[in-house]
This record gives C-alpha cells, sequence and structure tokens, in this order.
C-alpha cells in the first residue's frame, strides 16, 4: 500500500501545475489536450470511470501485477491515471498494480480483427489508409472505449481500447497506424512495449519497440506517415499489391473482402470506409444464377434474381434469400449450390421460402427485421447489416456473429471498433463504435453511436489535429486540476 501511495504522490507532483482541458465531440469522445503524457494518463483515468465506471473496475478487479518491473516513467503514467480515475470515483477503487496486471491481458479482449492496410499505390490520398477494425465480444468488459490525446511535449494518438490501461492499444498518430490482436497473455512490461510502439515515429522505431518482446502474442499490421505497410506476423514489408490483411474472422467474409478490394483501383477515406462496413455476401451470384437458369418468372425469383448481393439491414431481397436459403435444409449452410442439389429441391425450397416470406411477415418486412442488436433488454435495440449467417452460409465482411433469440437473431459479437485513417498530411481519420462511449443509460452517449453506425453506417471524424473545429462544434468541455 505504501508504495501506491508514493506513486500517487509522485504523479500529483507532476501534474500539481498542470491545466489539462477535455473537450467532448458530439458522441461523447473525450478529446485531451495535456502538457505532458503524465497529465493526460490523469485526464483518460478521470473520464474512463466516469463513462466506464462499472466496467472499469469490473476489469481491474482484485488482480495486482507486478508495477516495479515497469519503467519509471510507466509507473508515473499508470500513478497518474489512477489517480484520475479515483479522483472521480471520490475514493481509491483502483490501484496501479491492478492496471499492471491487466495490461498483460487487455489484448486478449481482442481476439481478432479485420485491420487492412492500403499502401500509397492503392491509395488515391497519396498515403498509406489503414483500417482497423477489431473483432470482440459485445460484452461490457470487452467494449473499448475511444480516447484522442495531445500533448505539448508531442505524445498525440487517438484510437481504442479496453477500459483500464490509460491510452489506446490501437489507433494512429500523424506518423503510425497500429492494427493488433491476439489473445496470449503479455509480458509484465507490455505497457512499456506499448508505449514505445504509439511514440514511434517510423517503421524502423516501431520494429524496435516490437523486439522488446512483451507482447509476442499479438500480431500487428503498421502502417507509416513514409509510406511502408509491416506485418508483424511474417515479416512482411510493402507487399507489390500494395494492401496487407490481418486475415481474422470467417474464411468466406475474407475471401469477400479480397474480392472486394482487387475489384478497386484505389482507395480513398470513404471508399475504405465503405469497404470496413461492406455487406456483400459471399457467392451470392452463384445462388442467384441457378435460381434464374431452373426456375424463372415468379415475382419471388425476380426478387432474388434483382438482388444486390447485399445483406443491408433495409433490404427486403436479402431477407427472401435467407429464407430461401433456410427452406434448403441439410443444404442451407452451402456457400454456393453443391452438385448434389438437385433442381427440383431448389424449386420446392423456393415455394417454401416464398410461402414464409408472404404469411409469416409484414410487407414492409427487412433483412433488418430478423437480423438485430440487443442489448439491455429493449434499450438498445437496432436492425444490423451484413454479419455471418453461418446457418444459411451467408457472409460478409462486415463482421458481426449472431445467437437465435425466439424468431430473431441478434448480434453478441463482432466489430468492436471501426477506425479508419490516412496518413497524410494533415491526417484523415474517422471512428465509430457499435454502442455509446458512455455506459449510463441516463447519459446522451449511451446509444448515440450504436443506433447511427446500425443505422446509417456512419463514421465520425476523431477531430484528430483539428482543436480549432472541435471547440467550434461542442460545447461540453472541462478542465482538470490536481489539487
Amino acid at each position: 500500500m505504501l508504495k501506491h501511495v508514493v506513486l500517487f504522490a509522485a504523479a500529483a507532483h507532476a501534474l500539481a501545475s498542470e491545466r489539462i482541458q477535455v473537450v467532448r465531440d458530439d458522441y461523447g469522445v473525450p478529446h485531451v489536450y495535456a502538457q505532458t503524457a503524465v497529465g493526460a494518463a490523469y485526464a483518460s483515468g478521470y473520464f474512463q470511470a466516469a463513462d466506464r465506471g462499472e466496467q472499469l473496475l469490473a476489469n481491474l478487479g482484485n488482480s495486482a501485477g507486478s508495477l516495479t518491473s515497469l519503467s519509471p516513467r510507466l509507473q508515473t503514467i499508470i500513478g497518474a491515471y489512477c489517480a484520475g480515475a479515483n479522483a472521480y470515483f471520490g475514493a481509491a477503487k483502483v490501484n496501479p498494480s491492478g492496471v499492471a496486471a491487466f495490461s498483460r491481458t487487455a489484448y486478449g479482449l481482442i481476439p481478432e480483427s479485420n485491420d487492412i492496410l492500403i499502401g500509397r499505390s492503392r491509395s488515391s490520398e497519396g498515403a498509406v489508409i489503414a483500417i482497423l477494425s477489431p473483432i470482440a465480444s459485445w460484452s461490457v468488459t470487452s467494449r473499448l472505449y475511444e480516447l484522442e490525446i495531445e500533448t505539448a511535449e508531442g505524445f498525440s494518438f487517438a484510437g481504442l481500447g479496453p477500459v483500464g490501461v490509460p491510452f489506446p492499444l490501437i489507433g494512429h498518430s500523424d506518423a503510425i497506424a497500429i492494427a493488433a490482436h491476439g489473445e496470449r497473455l503479455a509480458g509484465e512490461k507490455a505497457l512499456d512495449e506499448v508505449w514505445a510502439l504509439t511514440t514511434s515515429r517510423n517503421l524502423e522505431e516501431a520494429k524496435k519497440a516490437l523486439d522488446l518482446g512483451q507482447l509476442r502474442g499479438q500480431r500487428f499490421l503498421i502502417g507509416t506517415a513514409a509510406g511502408d505497410i509491416y506485418d508483424s506476423h511474417d515479416g512482411t514489408l510493402n507487399p507489390s499489391e500494395g494492401i496487407l490483411l490481418s486475415g481474422g474472422g470467417v474464411p468466406q467474409a475474407l475471401a469477400m473482402t479480397r474480392q472486394l478490394i482487387y475489384r478497386a483501383n484505389s482507395f480513398s477515406v470513404e471508399s475504405a470506409v465503405s469497404l470496413a462496413y461492406a455487406t456483400d455476401v459471399y457467392k451470392a451470384e452463384t445462388w442467384q444464377a441457378k435460381i434464374a437458369k431452373i426456375a424463372p418468372g415468379s415475382e419471388f425469383v425476380r426478387v432474388l434474381t434483382g438482388w444486390s448481393r447485399r445483406a443491408d439491414a433495409d433490404s427486403r431481397a436479402a431477407l427472401a434469400f435467407y429464407l430461401f436459403k433456410m427452406a434448403l435444409g441439410e443444404d442451407a449452410g452451402a456457400i454456393e449450390p453443391p452438385v448434389r442439389l438437385s433442381d427440383q429441391r431448389i424449386r420446392a425450397a423456393l415455394r417454401k421460402a416464398q410461402d414464409r416470406f408472404e404469411t409469416e411477415f409484414p410487407v414492409n418486412a427487412t433483412y433488418g427485421s430478423l437480423f438485430r442488436f440487443m442489448q439491455d433488454g429493449e434499450r438498445r435495440s437496432w436492425p444490423v447489416g451484413g454479419g455471418t449467417a453461418v446457418e444459411a452460409g451467408m457472409a460478409t465482411p462486415r463482421a458481426i456473429a449472431f445467437d437465435h433469440r425466439g424468431a430473431l437473431l441478434i448480434g453478441h459479437a463482432g466489430q468492436a471498433g471501426v477506425l479508419v485513417v490516412a496518413l497524410s498530411k494533415p491526417v484523415k481519420s474517422v471512428m465509430a463504435l457499435p454502442f455509446g462511449e458512455s455506459e449510463s443509460p441516463d447519459s446522451p452517449h449511451f446509444e448515440d453511436q450504436a443506433r447511427q453506425l446500425f443505422s446509417h453506417g456512419f463514421t465520425m471524424t476523431t477531430w484528430f489535429g483539428d482543436r480549432k473545429n472541435l471547440e467550434k462544434r461542442s460545447r461540453d468541455r472541462k478542465e482538470i486540476i490536481l489539487p
């Protein structure tokens, strides 16, 4: 306990004369403007406690790690982070050793990802574009938190991370973009390596950070403002096709992603966002061709063969396709028509699906009538598009996994946040969560991002390096001064 007191005192001394401004954007994301990284950590702890207090306490729990194994700088940063959280709580509820312990498992909350790096040769922005798309459970403890930090001493970073660490694990500065996932336990000095990565200014420095060996169970994709794209898994650097993919998620969804990538000559930030949220169903065209050949003529068949092959939330044809696939019985999960599947069985499945389509669903029913996001009872409930319906052999680049709940399919895991950044000058970046920033139902930011995201596929600017325009839009500002 004395050690913790000493650390809190050190953090307090470092921040005693520092005023930290925090500006929330339209969706409640804190943009921290501090003199030092220590001051930024204090604000990070304060606002994580304010927005996700229960999640913070659950993640840190009663665990204890080896704080002394970390560098003195990281010990001070963690001490300040805990001091900020406890200042909000009004009591000493978190301690540095708990943060040190949680940091070893933090990446385990992001077991997979659909990350993509687009090199300059494929970028209309004249710069590397990174699509950071971690895949995780949507349980409370796994939900990621958005934070943007800018300090006078040069540490500036926007990104995503689990509540319980002082700065994002995934994100970008003006020099580097970092994507990561992995399930293995990290080393005791994990936060030293994360710090070295996030403060790297080029690929050489990033590789040197990875050489610390604390994150061997994680795979990193790294893009730089100098134009490099790098995969730590196999050492691939600047491939000739100008694309790197992390390769996570459902194999068919990855195959669909590859098809969409290689159909395009180049990408902008906007088209990269569309790729991240793509709802194109893999191999759906093979079913359309088969249906058109053996069962032309009916209105229901015309709905299927005229379908865009995208499982959009508002698509009536996508619902019809799902019902048709499910009517195939043991062959419902086939990605494309099996040789053994007779024309007679396909016609029978079409009749059965049409009957359900016309009698069990209202005339305005869509894919999103059946596939939904739902949390906290009906408190957060929206139609969703995309995802993977394994039982119907439907897979899209947009990662969502579903569970059956009565007649509905409810999303329970998938994209835990999306960040798209072009490392141009100035940096362009947008970001969104499948939830709100706050876990308090009383907060205006409890569901605002999720409602917009699932309804419209939206993303929001990070306002990275653009404090002037952020402040023109925001009235939610707070100054923190350590007493």
